[in-house]
């Protein structure tokens, strides 16, 4: 991590504070800019991740399909992501664009990301969708951090 906060700092990814964990099989997608990708103070980001700018799936299946023209930006999906201060991004998720992940929300492994998640909330699944908040949690193990 020493490095590594530098290294994706030199290449366009904004970090504020210092993430606590980036695991070094992240995948930072890099097909537009990197400044796409805003990381921030303690998030964790655990292994195999994929954090995606862009999506064109739709895009190239309808070319296939002659139903668009190359050339047409509306099947274009790109935006940023936002990791939210001390979140969690369980391993191998997908993080798609135009999502942030809000401050204290934990991502559940596995799970791919659509839209936004608010703040201090769990989220799971494909696509992801609200288990419980962290309150909720907290109540129902009893877990208290002294």
């Amino acid at each position: 991590m020493k490095n590594y906060i530098p290294f994706l700092k030199s290449i366009g990814v904004k970090i504020t504070g210092t993430p606590r964990y980036i695991n070094y099989d992240v995948k930072f997608d890099s097909t537009y800019n990197y400044s796409l990708i805003e990381l921030n103070d303690n998030c964790v980001i655990t292994g195999s991740t994929i954090i995606l700018t862009h999506d064109y799936s739709i895009f190239h299946a309808s070319i296939g399909c002659n139903k668009i023209s190359k050339n047409d930006p509306e099947f274009r999906r790109v935006g940023k992501v936002v990791i939210g201060e001390n979140a969690f991004i369980g391993a191998n998720c997908i993080l798609l664009p135009n999502t942030v992940i809000g401050k204290n929300a934990i991502v559940g492994a596995g799970s791919v990301v659509t839209k936004d998640v608010p703040e201090n909330t769990i989220v799971a699944g494909n696509p992801a969708r609200i288990i419980k908040t962290i309150q909720e949690y907290v109540d129902e193990t009893g877990i208290v951090n002294d």
